[in-house]
């Protein structure tokens, strides 16, 4: 008989409850497969498997299940056992292209072919829940201006469920957890730019501040226009967040390198059922992790401190 493999002190133990759910409904997932160190399992009707052998710490997870985009992951503690699946499509007009565009793609413009799919996923640090949102000075005393940066903040901290709150102040609180609102050049002179985030993040890939600089300030400062400026500003926190660009309608909403999220913003005055689904799967999800659902090597050393997002208004 052959002798059982010794269980060391970092192995999950046999008869671990895994629990496969739905990110949408938070549901259980029913009949998918998961394999789990090469083995095998299927979800019973509570969406649970349970280990039939003690697997290393960091071991390979698989789930493949109809409906949800296709998970790979892997098990890194004892208590990570529940594994939330991105759903395929959904109601909220969720499918596999606006994922792409609005979580795995960086183009300025929305969205190259050459691009597309191609970044990790960005998401706020885990430990942050709030930013200062700082006006810079020549905004500061605007009453006007800090109505529209308070109304977009809630906006914002609204679309996250509350996971991350924006507060408007004139000069922070020291903490480092910080959106400044400014003005100034792109630095990279591309023609038609308005407005860009810039996004500083820590050394795993998560978002942990940044700025948004308006490089024509009169989206911000005219007097005419204070809806649009409301959308201008809820779209760049949109983007602090960790969304960036797509072609579905919404507050993100780029079309032919141009903003086409005025019209869905002036109908609806928020951003969109699908971009909230987003960014609650986010949540769900560890920075770096790659299309479509692959978080094995996220959250290892990033050499990438900023990333910038440019856009046309």
């Amino acid at each position: 008989m052959t002798p059982a493999p010794a269980v060391t002190q970092d192995d999950i133990v046999a008869g671990t409850l895994l629990t496969v759910v739905s990110g949408e409904t938070k549901g259980p997932v029913v009949g998918a497969t998961v394999v789990v160190a090469g083995r095998s399992y299927t979800t019973d009707g509570s969406g649970g498997i349970r280990l039939g052998e003690a697997v290393p710490r960091g071991s390979l997870v698989d789930v493949v299940a109809s409906g949800f985009l296709d998970r790979q992951t892997s098990i890194r503690t004892s208590e990570s056992t529940r594994l939330s699946l991105w759903p395929r499509t959904s109601a909220t007009g969720l499918d596999e292209q606006a994922t792409a565009e609005l979580v795995y793609t960086a183009g300025a413009f929305c969205c190259p072919a050459d691009a597309l799919a191609a970044q990790p996923l960005r998401r706020v640090a885990p430990a942050i829940g709030s930013f200062d949102v700082v006006l810079d000075a020549r905004y500061a005393g605007d009453a006007g201006i800090r109505a529209v940066v308070q109304e977009a903040a809630s906006l914002a901290g609204g679309a996250s469920h509350a996971r991350v709150v924006f507060t408007p102040t004139e000069t922070g609180t020291g903490t480092g957890a910080r959106v400044d609102i400014t003005t100034g050049p792109d630095p990279e002179n591309r023609p038609n730019v308005a407005a860009f985030t810039e996004r500083r993040l820590d050394a795993q890939g998560y978002i942990t501040g940044g700025r948004v600089v308006f490089v024509v300030d009169e989206f911000l400062t005219s007097p005419r226009s204070r809806r649009i400026a409301v959308n201008i500003v809820a779209h760049e926190l949109g983007h602090m967040l960790g969304l960036g660009h797509s072609s579905t309608p919404g507050l993100m909403s780029v079309l032919a390198g141009v903003g086409t999220h005025y019209a869905y913003f002036a109908a609806n005055g928020d951003f969109s059922p699908t971009e909230k689904l987003v960014l609650d799967l986010m949540y769900d999800r560890r920075s770096g992790t790659r299309f479509p659902d692959n978080d094995r090597a996220a959250a290892l050393t990033s050499a990438v401190r900023r990333e910038r997002i440019v856009c046309r208004f």
